[in-house]
């Protein structure tokens, strides 16, 4: 999370005593930045069912629409939902960018928020043997996205295929309802603080395939996935932080997670330009 604080360039907006106080450009500042960056805000509409306004750096530093904006308790939320690939040729992903201020004392003072996230993917057993998973944990109550997509392995009856999506808590029992499909599913929930398990689990009948899990919440407190490797196949888990932070990895290959084992397993670290970070090559090895 980063702080921002906004002073008003408009002084006249600052005569409404409702919504409409929030109209103007804004020229904001913030703190916690790497370097220091032009950042500005226009609000056109508040206090109508057409607010609308434009955006300076919302991402890239490029000037945007906003894409979602609400008035509520005196509180300005506004919002985005910039697409991502994990990875080149990857299906896009969304991610949300929030950003919430009030008015105090004529400036806007508030805070920025980007959401979590973590991807996961790699092969899947065909009918229902031995789910993939993606465990998390949450620090408070949130809500949480999860998207699958998946497909038939080459060879496989496409038309046959098809998995289900679900989480579990703590204990095992089921939260919510699953969601299933032959290409995507998604499950969009919100959850107490605890740690869950997402499962994936192709049907009965269904050939192997490969899939690819993302998680997204405003704030997952950890990550552990599992599935099995087949000989020269690649598994993936992809992350984003929205802050500079130590992370920890632990890669652990055991016989009874496919017919295969734990071989000769490689850790691969990259960037998200696919520049070599690290490279570990032992089962069982911790990188941070």
């Amino acid at each position: 999370m980063r702080t921002l604080l906004a002073v008003l360039v408009l002084a006249a907006c600052c005569g409404f005593a409702g919504d409409e106080q929030f109209n103007g450009r804004w020229d904001i500042k913030t703190f916690g930045e790497p370097r220091g960056r032009a950042w500005w805000l226009e609000i056109e509409g508040a206090g109508t069912p057409n607010a609308k306004g434009r955006f300076v750096s919302a991402y890239a530093g490029d000037m945007n629409i906003i894409d979602e904006i609400s008035i509520r308790d005196g509180v300005l939320k506004f919002g985005f939902f910039p697409k991502e690939r994990p990875k080149p040729g990857a299906p896009a992903t969304t991610r949300h960018l929030v950003y919430t201020a009030r008015l105090v004392d004529g400036k806007l003072e508030g805070t920025f928020e980007m959401d979590g996230g973590f991807i996961q993917g790699g092969p899947i057993w065909g009918s229902g043997e031995d789910a993939a998973t993606l465990t998390f944990t949450l620090p408070s109550r949130m809500r949480v996205s999860a998207v699958m997509s998946a497909a038939a392995g080459a060879g496989g009856d496409r038309s046959a295929f098809g998995f289900s999506l679900r989480v579990l808590d703590s204990s095992g029992r089921q939260v919510g309802n699953p969601a299933s499909g032959a290409s995507t599913a998604q499950l969009t929930q919100d959850f107490n603080a605890g740690t869950y398990t997402a499962e994936i689990r192709t049907r009965d009948g269904s050939p192997a395939g490969s899939y690819q899990l993302t998680l997204t919440a405003p704030i997952l407190a950890g990550a552990t996935g599992a599935g099995y490797l087949a000989p020269n196949s690649v598994a993936f888990g992809a992350f984003y932080i929205p802050e500079a932070q130590t992370v920890r990895m632990r890669l652990i290959g055991h016989r009874d997670s496919g017919p295969w084992g734990a071989g000769d397993m490689v850790l691969t670290l990259k960037d998200a330009s696919r520049r070599v970070l690290r490279v570990v090559d032992r089962t069982g090895a911790h990188l941070s």
